[in-house]
């Protein structure tokens, strides 16, 4: 048999390179004109902004480093400016030379010399609605907060910058359950404006009775949705799921769990998963009973565009929760495999107009109270995307979350 040759590096084909990753290349670099060499070599050390990844023509990956030319940076001037650097690569790799040169953002400052650079919009906050129990501290709260203790804003052609959130909580009343909207201030680098457009940071405050079984709004990811509740609920055996399809549709307990899904490691929140099986333009009821008590109702209604929400105190005649007994349950005949029987057919009917529980906002908080992010204890939480709530027509539920 003849002898199989095997390519080394000094008579193989050059791998080609074919596109270069730099993630953080439009993260923005802060600096004081006066001394920004020293800020600037230390920011260029990190990893993230240090190393790119190349993709090789065979779909492999490796990672290399950029070399910024810092000497070649203008440091007499102010404002936004672009510091140039190159990947360094192997002699036995080839690359267009367009794709080895790398750009990042750079703003220098001048407190003598003045300039500004417009944040024109940002990400959400982490978690748009916390849930705290009615003997929740100050304490608890910060803790709550700590994943929206920090955002980013963007400039012009996707510049980024991460700046510090702090919370103004001046207008939560611990003790006394209610909705209170709370306002988080960006902390502005010198130099870094909010342009007019720009939208304000907040966060609504759930406070409630821990002896009330009572669901929170909905939060929507896009493909589920989950709610929680500050009543303790620990046996997950007690806890029974029940919901019903349609304004005359029977309610049905969901025995597998599959379709009401209640984490035995958390038994104060619930998920549904809807981006599949729900019915456009149908109304789906929810409700929980833990030890013979009932929780409120959750209504979710879905349109082809977006989703909507309404919290029934109740049966669904709008009767009061305190005298009503669980639900009369239609268990659902076994099912072939695990999808939760959501029926088939559009439930005939119109969507009756209903009543939206009270909330207690906040008056206009005091800026001037406020206390900074980050700080730790515990407390109930859930995350979000940062879905925005308006009111309804008459005839549909009465709150709209936009995904």
């Amino acid at each position: 048999m003849a002898p199989v040759r095997i390519a080394t590096r000094s008579n193989a084909e050059p791998r080609e390179i074919v596109k270069v990753i730099t993630p953080y290349s439009d993260i923005l670099i802060l600096a004081e004109r006066q001394n920004a060499r020293e800020p600037l070599e230390t920011k260029l050390e990190n990893r993230e902004f240090s190393t790119a990844a190349v993709l090789f023509s065979d779909r492999t990956r490796e990672l290399y480093p950029i070399r910024y030319d810092l000497d070649a940076l203008d440091m007499a001037q102010t404002g936004l400016i672009t510091l140039n650097g190159t990947v360094e690569v192997p002699d036995d790799v080839s690359m267009d030379p367009e794709l080895a040169s790398v750009t990042i953002p750079v703003f220098l400052y001048d407190p003598e010399a003045p300039c500004e650079l417009p944040a024109r919009s940002s990400n959400p906050v982490r978690d748009s609605q916390l849930l705290l129990a009615q003997d929740s501290s100050f304490g608890d709260l910060q803790e709550a907060l700590k994943y929206n203790d920090q955002t980013y804003l963007y400039c012009d052609d996707g510049i980024a910058l991460e700046v510090p959130l702090t919370w103004d909580v001046s207008s939560v009343i611990f003790g006394t359950p209610g909705t209170y909207r709370i306002h988080g201030i960006p902390d502005l680098p010198k130099g870094i404006i909010l342009s007019d457009e720009f939208s304000s940071f907040t966060c609504d405050i759930i406070i409630q009775d821990t002896g009330v079984f009572s669901l929170t709004p909905p939060i929507f990811d896009g493909i589920s949705f989950f709610t929680c509740w500050a009543k303790p609920t620990p046996q997950l055996d007690k806890l029974h799921r029940h919901y019903a399809i349609g304004n005359d549709g029977k309610w049905q307990e969901d025995t597998s769990g599959k379709f009401m899904q209640i984490a035995a490691y958390d038994t104060q929140l619930m998920s549904v998963i809807y981006v599949e099986d729900f019915l456009f333009k149908v109304p789906y009821y929810f409700q929980l009973e833990y030890d013979g008590e009932c929780s409120n109702i959750l209504k979710v209604y879905i349109t082809e565009d977006d989703v909507y929400y309404d919290l029934i105190e109740g049966d669904r005649d709008g009767g009061d929760r305190g005298e009503q007994t669980p639900p009369t349950v239609t268990l659902p005949p076994e099912q072939p495999d695990d999808t939760p029987p959501l029926g088939t057919t559009r439930p005939e009917g119109t969507i009756p107009p209903e009543t939206r529980p009270e909330e207690t906002l906040p008056e206009e908080a005091d800026p001037e109270k406020t206390y900074p992010a980050g700080q730790e204890s515990t407390s109930r939480n859930g995350s979000s995307s940062g879905a925005s709530l308006s009111a309804l027509p008459e005839a549909e539920p009465s709150v709209k979350t936009t995904e």
